[in-house]
């Protein structure tokens, strides 16, 4: 079954375009916003009204109490088992929104790394601060420097996700991008990008 993907920026008619194509082809749409699983801020989003979601069924949306932690890795895991399912009703999906980040690891795979607890959070947060950004990155550098390769010195971020990982599993960042998994079937894709131009 075809998964249409509808991306571009904000506020340039994503959604009544995936609509559109939802009614087009007896398909389901899938919400990929980061901002739109959460379910005190419909306001604040482009949610679809209650007409919408009578007209065309749609997925993830406001399905996040705001206290929860999210990531990508979930989104990934909840989309692909109603992508699944909905393949094998014979019923296309639509997936559609402006998390860049969700869609590539959607479609490119997901590193199968276990969930970091947050006391190495914690501890990787005031590494940083005690020590600085360049000495942090020289101890990251001891024991992943084929990771550091890939990102920017000052990701801050992403320099401490290599440092949580290695310290929570003991195998390098760089080892676990080695063994990631295929999400999904190059041949049933189908990138639709629009933009405000």
């Amino acid at each position: 079954m075809p998964i249409y993907f509808i991306v571009g920026p904000t506020a340039i008619g994503k959604s009544s375009l995936a609509i559109k194509v939802a009614k087009k082809f007896n398909g389901q749409i899938i919400n990929v916003d980061s901002i739109q699983v959460y379910e005190n801020l419909n306001i604040l989003t482009s949610r679809p009204n209650e007409k919408e979601i009578i007209e065309v069924k749609h997925h993830l949306y406001g399905h996040i109490k705001g206290s929860e932690r999210y990531n990508v890795a979930r989104w990934c895991e909840e989309a692909s088992v109603i992508i699944k399912n909905c393949s094998k009703k014979n019923i296309p999906t639509v997936v559609v929104g402006g998390t860049g980040l969700y869609v590539d690891k959607l479609i490119n795979g997901l590193v199968d790394i276990p969930s970091i607890p947050e006391n190495y959070k914690k501890q990787s947060e005031e590494l940083l601060l005690n020590k600085g950004i360049h000495k942090f990155y020289n101890i990251v550098s001891e024991f992943d420097s084929e990771a550091l390769k890939k990102i920017n010195p000052n990701d801050l971020n992403r320099l401490k996700r290599i440092w949580e990982v290695f310290m929570y599993t003991k195998i390098p960042m760089s080892n676990w991008i080695k063994n990631k998994t295929k999400k999904l079937k190059k041949n049933s894709i189908n990138i639709i990008k629009i933009s405000s131009c």
